[in-house]
């Protein structure tokens, strides 16, 4: 996936570790992340983080990175932390 796209994509199967390859790959590019905790509709236990990520031109690319089974909002937090540190940028984070 890259931010050059016109039309901003939605990815709904990435990986955390596939999420964090791409964040690496694309950071010089990259002006801003902002990200949203929250449980799955209709599935007990699992959630996502849905990241909103803004390009240099303005572009912006939405990406739904599940978390699995029994993540809580603290595992969402420490992971974003090491985000922050790979992209350099801070991510505020919604939850709800």
């Amino acid at each position: 996936m890259s931010l050059t796209n016109d039309v901003p994509p939605v990815s709904t199967g990435e990986t955390p570790v596939g999420f964090e390859h791409w964040i690496a790959s694309e950071k010089e590019r990259i002006t801003a992340i902002t990200a949203h905790y929250h449980d799955v509709n209709g599935q007990p236990g699992q959630s996502v983080v849905d990241f909103s990520v803004t390009s240099t031109d303005g572009k912006q690319t939405d990406h739904r990175i599940p978390l699995g089974e029994g993540k809580v909002e603290e595992t969402a937090r420490l992971w974003l932390s090491e985000l922050e540190q790979l992209s350099g940028l801070t991510i505020p984070l919604t939850v709800g």
